[in-house]
């Protein structure tokens, strides 16, 4: 008995040392882990620290919430959720917040949807008819001839007689809206959510593709993402169809030009405004013989809009579309022909070994400069490695993956991985108003609270919000330049956000 005493006395010591050890070796390695999410090694001042323990503090209420209820907002579908967003206090810190640049965002999908039907739908000249139960609309000078699936009616003269202008006005913005009551049985799947998605273009395409709109539209868009603090955009085109009351229409050339006095106008009305640039990106569900029509055109407009022409993608689903594969010869023509910059959509799919997600595989390999969603990048590893070998960067969209139906819970979205490795990644919106976000906060605190660690700080958000700027198309002066700016509103961030919080602060870094 006393034998096994001793024994039982050694082991316990013995216990103790290892317990020691152990803690030891875990805290280490715990330290190690957080010294490797992305912003790990940006060095706060001491005006940074007060204002990171304020955020974190706030942070660590809403996770410690979540997890004692298990009412965790980004785990909702946004569709649902966003009321719980808007009451969030880390959220309205965000929305205070300088962010650099929005760089993966849609022309005709950036603007809240308010001004279209508030304003749009009011001007003259609108008509609208019905085709397959989605509005279609038109301006034109007169009534357009009507077609056997299309009568067309005056909007103005429509909305008068509804008897309800109210009811009239909610039926446009739920034809322009993916936002539903119950998600889960509108769209059972991910083809019918991206379906809907589509159709939304479909009837804004009427809307704002009308020269005064566009016009009009692209500086009201500017100016929504520039009261979100953002400084600096690269806007995807598929370079639509933009007409006149007369039914003439725009040619590409002219288009571009138009794109070019918009973004010219905003920076001289907003001197830091860093500006905008495009990416010519139209539908990937077409012939080889019509993206070597596409790569020719994107030539040409490079080299007549050098400072405007950011570079060329492919868009539309992919699951449904063609894989980069079946283009390559006219992709490497691109390049050894004009040097074209690549932004390929890549990799948005739940997919693994299929055509959609081995579009990763073949963007890296075809030098994309950056590649859009790379959803599936995680289940390729060697893709992993090549991307930040090469310093390519992922443009994450969270809530259009989690509307489109990548992601349920945004906790498990795949690009967690990604940041809390230091991989490149630019955090986007993609198409905003469609799901009734708006600009880039929504995007930029989903991530903060669901794709990052709990212990995951400001520093995240502040080389997001860099990354947004050095993985831009800027040349290297305006780059740096437009860098510079951003930690000079950083610091203007930082400063006033203090003496809100502490009004005896003065600054002392």
């Amino acid at each position: 008995m006393k034998h096994q005493f001793l024994l039982f006395v050694s082991s316990f010591s013995l216990v103790l040392c290892d317990l020691a050890s152990y803690l030891r070796e875990r805290e280490n390695f715990l330290e190690n882990e957080n010294s490797r999410f992305l912003g790990s090694n940006l060095e706060l001042t001491s005006s940074e620290s007060l204002v990171n323990d304020y955020l974190m503090n706030l942070k660590y209420a809403e996770l410690d919430y979540g997890f004692a209820t298990a009412d965790f907002m980004q785990s909702q579908n946004f569709l649902i959720s966003k009321p719980k967003y808007d009451s969030s206090q880390v959220f309205q810190f965000i929305k205070q917040m300088p962010k650099g640049g929005a760089i993966h965002v849609h022309d005709t999908a950036i603007t809240n949807l308010d001004f279209l039907v508030a304003n749009v739908t009011y001007r003259d000249n609108l008509f609208m008819c019905l085709v397959d139960n989605k509005i279609n609309f038109r301006f034109a000078a007169t009534k357009p001839d009507d077609t056997a699936d299309c009568i067309w009616s005056s909007v103005s003269e429509s909305r008068q007689n509804s008897g309800n202008v109210e009811e009239f006005d909610e039926a446009i913005y739920r034809n322009l809206t993916l936002v539903v009551p119950d998600p889960f049985s509108e769209y059972p799947n991910i083809n019918a959510v991206w379906s809907s998605f589509q159709k939304y273009f479909v009837t804004s395409g009427g809307l704002i593709c009308y020269e005064p709109v566009f016009r009009d539209y692209f500086y009201k868009g500017l100016e929504e993402f520039y009261e979100d603090n953002v400084q600096y955009m690269e806007i995807r085109t598929t370079l639509p169809t933009i007409y006149r009351l007369d039914g003439s229409v725009l040619s590409d050339f002219q288009a571009m030009l138009t794109y070019e006095e918009v973004f010219a106008k905003f920076k001289a009305d907003h001197p830091d405004f860093s500006g905008a640039k495009i990416i010519y990106a139209p539908s990937r569900k077409v012939t080889e013989e019509t993206v070597y029509d596409y790569i020719s055109l994107a030539t040409v407009l490079k080299r007549s809009f050098p400072d405007l022409m950011a570079g060329f993608d492919l868009v539309g689903q992919e699951d449904l579309g063609v894989p980069l594969i079946e283009f390559l010869e006219p992709i490497l023509s691109g390049q050894t022909e004009s040097d074209l910059k690549y932004f390929f959509h890549a990799g948005e799919t739940q997919w693994n070994g299929m055509s959609t997600d081995l579009n990763i595989i073949d963007a890296l390999l075809l030098n994309a400069t950056r590649i859009g969603h790379g959803y599936a990048i995680a289940k390729h590893p060697l893709a992993i490695e090549l991307a930040k070998n090469r310093n390519v960067p992922i443009e994450v969209c969270p809530l259009s993956n989690q509307v489109l139906m990548l992601v349920s819970d945004l906790r498990n979205h795949p690009a967690t991985i990604l940041m809390a490795d230091n991989f490149p990644v630019i955090i986007s919106s993609d198409d905003p108003p469609v799901w009734n976000a708006s600009a880039l906060s929504y995007d930029y605190y989903a991530a903060f609270m669901a794709m990052t660690s709990r212990n995951t700080d400001i520093r995240f958000l502040k080389q997001i919000s860099y990354n947004s700027l050095f993985y831009s198309t800027l040349d290297g002066d305006s780059k740096a330049e437009a860098i510079s700016l951003f930690e000079q509103k950083w610091d203007i961030f930082i400063q006033s956000f203090l003496k809100r919080i502490l009004p005896s602060f003065v600054s002392y870094n």
